[in-house]
Parts: structure tokens; sequence; C-alpha cells
């Protein structure tokens, strides 16, 4: 089973299942099957309606049904949170390499890398980097910052217990120290919560809390945050 670590420069490292070369290929062929199936609908339906319909409506309609080829990967992943019906299906998703979910930018990317990926060759060029590659990435994921993931799987963030600091560690928030049991249990459970769903909205209110009550004004992302402050108050609580 392979597997990466994002938050290792943070000394926490949560593990993510890459989703494995056969379920990247059963989602594609499902994609292709469903698009298959809709134009299989649209021609029936031509045929159903022939008599009622001239050349121009023909080519219009068939114009119309070109078009999700084109997007289709684009705009499921855009607004299945990296997922296309194949995807859901086999139960995978495209998140950005840091952990975090992925952008209209990043899903842009990968569309346009994958006339590479996909047509050139037949699919071998992406099929020998994802092979290859440490990190399960084909081009438009390596110039996304993006890898597939599987989605079913429960991603597990190390508990207090696990994290472990450097001999040399300087805390980075003396106010950690006033966090208690009850604190970090909900840090824990915010940061799994989100690992399950990539869902950012937990963390983030969970950050604006906790930088009230302890007055902090910080630049880092949520999730970064929140893992700074379990290594600090466990730099004070063991001292």
């Amino acid at each position: 089973m392979t597997t990466f670590t994002v938050e290792s420069s943070q000394n926490v490292g949560v593990q993510y299942q890459l989703a494995d070369l056969m379920q990247r290929i059963g989602a594609y062929l499902l994609d292709i099957l469903f698009l298959f199936a809709c134009y299989t609908v649209v021609i029936l339906l031509m045929v159903l309606l022939r008599s009622n319909l001239n050349s121009e409506t023909i080519t219009f309609i068939v114009i119309i049904a070109l078009i999700p080829t084109l997007f289709y990967r684009l705009l499921t992943e855009i607004f299945m949170n990296g997922q296309t019906i194949g995807k859901q299906i086999v139960g995978i998703r495209v998140i950005k390499i840091d952990g975090s979910q992925a952008g209209i930018g990043n899903y842009l990317l990968r569309w346009i890398f994958q006339i590479i990926d996909f047509y050139l060759l037949s699919g071998a060029i992406a099929i020998i980097m994802i092979i290859t590659g440490k990190q399960g990435q084909r081009l438009g994921d390596l110039v996304a910052g993006t890898t597939v993931v599987k989605s079913s799987q429960k991603n597990k963030m190390p508990n207090q217990a696990e994290i472990h600091l450097p001999a040399d560690y300087q805390p980075v928030y003396p106010e950690a120290a006033r966090l208690d049991e009850k604190h970090i249990r909900l840090i824990h459970k915010a940061i799994q919560r989100k690992l399950e769903t990539l869902d950012d909205n937990v963390i983030i209110v969970l950050d604006k809390k906790l930088s009230q009550k302890l007055s902090l004004q910080h630049n880092m992302r949520s999730q970064t945050f929140l893992n700074t402050l379990l290594k600090d108050y466990k730099y004070y609580s063991e001292r």
C-alpha cells in the first residue's frame, strides 16, 4: 500500500493512501462509460425524433452533446470536490500535495495537461509517471501540485503521544501552555474531521476561536497553526 506524508516539515506527519494505478484506470474507464451512455441516450432521442429535425438542428444537438466530453473532467472535479463520476464510484479523489483541498486553478491545470497524459501515446506517459513517481502523480498532477488519494480510507493524524519533537525544538506560541486537554482533544478531532472530509471549515472555525481565546494573530494556514499549538502544548506539558 503506497502512502505519502504531509505536514512532515512541521513534525506532525499525516499519511494518505495513494490511489493505485488500477483504481485510476478503472475510474477513467467508468467516466468513458458514463459519457458513452449519455451519448447513446442522445442518439436514440435523435433517431426517434428524426422526422421532426432538420440538418441544422441535428448539427446543433451534436455540437452541444460534444461539450460535456471536453469539459466533463474539469467541471465534475470542480463541483464534486475533486471527483468525477468514475472517481466517486471507485472511491478516490484529487487533493493538493500538501493535503489541502484542490482549487479551480489546480483542476484547470490537470485538465489542460490531460491532452499529454491521456491522449499522447495512448496514456503510456501517465501510466509510467504514476508507477515511477513517489507520490502517484501524472504530468498534470506535477504541474498542478496535486495527487489522487483513496477517499474511503480513514486518514489518521497521530495522537498527542505520537507527536515527536526534535531535541532542539523551540515553541512558537508560549500561550499554548494555557490550553488544557479539552482543547487538545478538540484540535485532534477537528484535524481528523478535515482529513476525512477535506473540508477546511471545521479547522478554520477552531483556528478563529483559539486565536481569540489566546489573543493571537498569525498568518499560518489553519491546519499548520493548530498543529503548531499541538507541538507547543506538548513541549510545555512535558516540562
